[in-house]
């Protein structure tokens, strides 16, 4: 996947407002690979399309970018975790627009207070991008959450509600493209997520 160095097309737009969500929603039991074939039309299988017989894009969580751990500066001990965090449920719609498909889309991120964490909060950042059948990244976009630790919270978690516009030509559909999600990383945080499956 050619996820470096993407520019976002002037036609696709990109919009995402996080909204705080309860403690105790429930994370992804598996995070799905780039391009899984086990899963298909994510929307189709979830919302309808009958009424615009209009096919949804499949979405999938990119591994290993679906798990967050974030260090204290100079810290790689379990005791130096600040906070850890993945991507939880991922539910959405889809409808027609003029020469586009409108999907509406919104994301858990779940995050678990470590024993290093002085602030209340995890920050990060993550991306959502946009590929067709081919694996060509047509946009990607980042943005910034912060899920605070309120009072004797341990756990909490915001869901981030994402809109995309994707132009389509003639004879396409939404099933032509591939959404895809997850952390932006350090080089060192994808080595750890390697070092420590889960």
């Amino acid at each position: 996947m050619r996820w470096q160095g993407i520019l976002v097309a002037a036609t696709l737009v990109l919009a995402a407002c996080g909204s705080d969500s309860k403690n105790n929603q429930p994370a992804a039991q598996a995070a799905a690979k780039p391009a899984d074939s086990d899963n298909p039309g994510f929307f189709d299988r979830l919302f309808s399309s009958d009424k615009t017989k209009l096919s949804c894009p499949t979405v999938t969580r990119v591994n290993p970018a679906t798990r967050l751990t974030r260090f204290v500066p100079n810290g790689r001990d379990l005791t130096d975790v600040a906070f850890e965090a993945h991507i939880g449920g991922i539910s959405g719609t889809c409808e027609a627009a003029e020469h586009a498909i409108k999907v509406a889309m919104s994301a858990q991120f779940i995050a678990i207070r470590g024993p290093a964490d002085q602030t209340r909060k995890a920050p990060f950042s993550y991306f959502v991008a946009i590929a067709d059948n081919d694996d060509n990244v047509l946009a990607r976009q980042n943005f910034d959450t912060v899920i605070p630790f309120r009072g004797t919270q341990t756990r909490n978690g915001v869901e981030e509600d994402i809109d995309q516009l994707i132009p389509i030509k003639k004879g396409q559909q939404g099933s032509d493209f591939h959404i895809y999600i997850g952390f932006n990383l350090t080089p060192e945080e994808i080595a750890y997520n390697q070092a420590h499956p889960q």
